[in-house]
């Protein structure tokens, strides 16, 4: 597995995935300042969006690489590596992206004086489908697979898997399924009715968010790590959780008691996630009969639960506008 390489240009290659990302971007930004047209921006607005949307989530999506990966990025380079995201080769985080991009929304709404729920509503489903497209980009370039099959197994086959040519076996196509994951999304945030300003962002992050607790724990090649955990299952972890504190604050007729009751099955759920983690590192004495695809299987079902509870969140709250 690796990229792609289609040509040369001067003294730059270009691989299948950059045209790819190129592509999406420019796709999803189009959508996105059609919505935020729509939304009531204007073109000082759209104009400061689209610069700093692009200049932000590179920005960002590096420095949070450079961050996660501290002793490493300022071992083998400087300081002065943790912002030169011109010279990424792949190491950028998309939670970084999103921050840039969040920030790039907020600066056009104060511009044109939109409030920055409408706007972060106006973007959210193309958000989504964006990054749809960077995991298929991954793809390409030989990232985003999961463990190795068994050489007679059925799904040894694409789309299921992609062959990997050094070990000459077949690897789960992880990127296929993140992919169609987030076109799910997409999907749900699009034909969803905001029910207050932000709603539709705050679905797309929430039901995001618990996803890749899963999609992430599934993945064999390059992603960060503190030890054992990682990053990114962290920071969709804190992420899922605002999402559903923010709808519980949002709900004003619903009991007390029924706001608990979400509130610990999420906790729960996300609680077996983490001793999921464990279990499939072999590090719980009493959970060792479990096998790695059990425990993937409990962490997904804490996953739709936490998912699902963030849904029941947003039902009862307002209605939709």
């Amino acid at each position: 597995m690796g990229s792609i390489h289609l040509f040369t240009l001067g003294g730059l290659t270009v691989d299948a995935h950059h045209l790819l990302l190129a592509a999406a971007y420019a796709l999803c930004l189009g959508l996105s300042l059609g919505a935020m047209q729509r939304a009531g921006c204007r073109k000082k607005g759209l104009w400061l969006f689209a610069f700093l949307s692009l200049a932000l989530g590179f920005f960002l999506s590096h420095l949070f690489y450079g961050v996660m990966n501290f002793s490493t990025t300022l071992h083998d380079r400087s300081a002065a590596a943790f912002f030169q995201f011109w010279a990424g080769k792949g190491q950028y985080m998309l939670y970084g992206g999103m921050a840039g991009v969040a920030l790039a929304a907020l600066a056009a709404a104060r511009t044109d004086g939109v409030a920055y729920g409408k706007v972060t509503d106006a973007i959210a489903p193309f958000g989504m489908l964006l990054i749809a497209l960077v995991r298929l980009a991954q793809g390409l370039a030989g990232e985003g697979y999961g463990d190795y099959l068994e050489e007679d197994s059925p799904f040894a086959r694409f789309p299921f898997a992609i062959y990997d040519d050094y070990y000459e076996e077949w690897a789960w196509s992880l990127f296929l399924l993140a992919a169609a994951v987030a076109l799910v999304i997409f999907v749900a945030v699009l034909v969803s009715r905001s029910r207050f300003g932000g709603d539709r962002a705050l679905l797309a992050l929430g039901l995001y968010a618990c996803a890749q607790i899963i999609l992430e724990s599934l993945r064999r090649d390059q992603f960060l790590r503190w030890g054992f955990v990682r990053c990114s299952q962290v920071f969709s972890a804190v992420l899922a959780l605002l999402a559903l504190v923010c709808y519980l604050r949002r709900v004003k007729g619903c009991r007390p008691g029924r706001k608990v009751a979400l509130a610990a099955v999420f906790l729960l759920a996300m609680a077996v996630c983490l001793v999921m983690e464990f279990a499939v590192e072999q590090r719980i004495a009493w959970l060792t009969f479990l096998t790695s695809s059990s425990c993937y299987w409990v962490s997904a079902c804490g996953c739709a639960v936490m998912a699902g509870c963030i849904l029941l969140a947003r039902a009862s709250g307002p209605k939709a506008e």
